[in-house]
């Protein structure tokens, strides 16, 4: 009988979040997310072969819920206030997640995300 698997990429995504919230970016690390979830570090590795695999996904995973917190704010009609008013309450109620998300070399194109809002 196959073992029943505990947990989801989207899942340690998600629980990813949660740590880097709490504790910061500076601190993830494999070790301390699976203890955070209360694993072993096999889940983890299951899904990912290294850190690098990790940290690309994750990335992905902080754009989307940037992105999703910060449409909250748009509005089109008052488009580059809202937007910059979204952003800074992104900087002040998700801290952690803004130095994770801009402040560290995470790969996020703020500008390419700028000119891709102003399109639509």
């Amino acid at each position: 009988m196959a073992r029943k698997e505990l947990f989801t990429k989207e899942e340690i995504l998600n629980k990813s979040i949660l740590y880097i919230k709490k504790y910061g970016i500076d601190s993830l690390s494999v070790r301390n997310l699976a203890k955070c979830i209360g694993c072993s570090t096999q889940p983890l590795f299951k899904f990912y072969n290294n850190m690098d695999e990790f940290r690309k996904d994750l990335n992905i995973y902080l754009k989307s819920y940037y992105e999703s917190f910060i449409n909250k704010y748009i509005d089109k009609d008052n488009y580059l206030n809202t937007f910059i008013f979204g952003h800074i309450m992104y900087a002040k109620n998700e801290s952690n997640l803004f130095k994770a998300t801009f402040l560290r070399d995470f790969d996020f194109n703020f500008n390419y995300f700028l000119f891709y809002h102003c399109l639509f």
